[in-house]
């Protein structure tokens, strides 16, 4: 008599076995969620492109503020008008330098408190690159953790480079 098909012990010792590669393997996996960095750039392109539709749309032009000392990013419009549209900026990652059309807002190594960049009511930023280490990388390798990001003027959006 031919049997089509597996036995219980058969089946249970599948299962039995996928139980343990399961077990072993869904640690290794919750590891592999966004970094800080990529957590950090992503938000700052939200944020951007949130303020570049604002501009268009209300024809005004849209200030995006980096406060290093609270950590956040806001969103404010130029007549001083806080949005209530903002950020956070990662514990793990530290701004080195920020460049505004190509001058550094840190001068002479300084350190600053805050610093910001306009966009403009058509929705075109300024130049802007920012100089970032994100230290829970940087345990892994010093060069791992240095992070440098440049805004296209046109789509207001970070890009790594």
């Amino acid at each position: 008599m031919i049997k089509n098909g597996f036995t219980l012990i058969e089946l249970i010792i599948v299962m039995l076995i996928m139980g343990v590669l399961l077990t072993v393997a869904m640690p290794r996996f919750r590891k592999f969620g966004p970094t800080s960095r990529e957590q950090f750039v992503s938000n700052l392109n939200a944020l951007t492109q949130e303020a570049a539709r604002a501009a268009q749309f209300l024809s005004k032009v849209q200030k995006v503020l980096f406060d290093f000392t609270s950590h956040k990013i806001e969103l404010w419009d130029i007549d001083g008008k806080k949005l209530k549209k903002f950020t956070r900026i990662p514990d793990e990652v530290e701004v080195k330098d920020f460049f505004i059309n190509q001058k550094s807002q840190f001068g002479q190594g300084l350190k600053k408190y805050t610093a910001y960049f306009l966009i403009d009511s058509h929705g075109i930023t300024q130049d802007v690159k920012i100089f970032f280490v994100d230290h829970s990388q940087n345990v892994r390798g010093p060069s791992l953790g240095s992070n440098e990001v440049i805004l296209n003027p046109i789509t207001a959006k970070f890009n790594s480079v």
